[in-house]
């Protein structure tokens, strides 16, 4: 148990960390010189058997294929300045007001209603890699219509990393209409 909240912990400080210093928008299109986003990379259809965050990670493992679906949020900067990143957080997880009129948070995708050790349970980093491996150089924010709350579906493959912490390294994302 301890392993796995000390995983957990870790995870949450690396995806804090990715995500710090986020308050400048990203420009999609980079004309500031970042690289473009891969051609084919935003989807014109759904791909099919997309599976919630929770259960999808639960069972991947390093190298598998999976197709989720979740929504940006989980922090007050979803997305990472100029590179190709953003936290989702698992459709059954409502965010600040979703359910309720209470409409105290300026910014309820950050889930700050939810105790973080369950937030984290429900989260996942999606990043777009480059030809080198590593994350893209581009903004995610804005481009096809992704801004806080937007529904995605995510085509990728999982990476772990040596503490256990899973990153989907996207293929395909589709932008839910709505």
């Amino acid at each position: 148990m301890k392993t796995n909240v000390m995983r957990t912990a870790l995870a949450t400080v690396l995806l804090a960390g990715m995500l710090a210093g986020c308050g400048d928008e990203p420009n999609p299109s980079n004309t500031s010189g970042g690289a473009a986003l891969p051609d084919g990379l935003l989807l014109t259809a759904e791909p099919p058997d997309a599976r919630g965050i929770v259960s999808a990670m639960a069972a991947a493992k390093d190298g598998d294929e999976v197709t989720i679906r979740g929504r940006v949020g989980g922090r007050k900067a979803p997305f990472a300045a100029q590179r190709a990143m953003v936290a989702l957080v698992d459709l059954s997880l409502p965010y600040c007001g979703q359910d309720t009129n209470d409409d105290h948070c300026s910014e309820p995708w950050d889930y700050c209603c939810e105790p973080k050790d369950r937030l984290s349970k429900h989260m996942v980093s999606v990043q777009v890699d480059g030809a080198n491996g590593k994350v893209l150089r581009a903004g995610l924010k804005g481009a096809g219509g992704i801004r806080e709350l937007t529904e995605l579906v995510v085509r990728g493959v999982v990476r772990v990393d040596a503490m256990g912490g899973k990153t989907v390294h996207a293929t395909g994302i589709y932008v839910v209409p709505g």
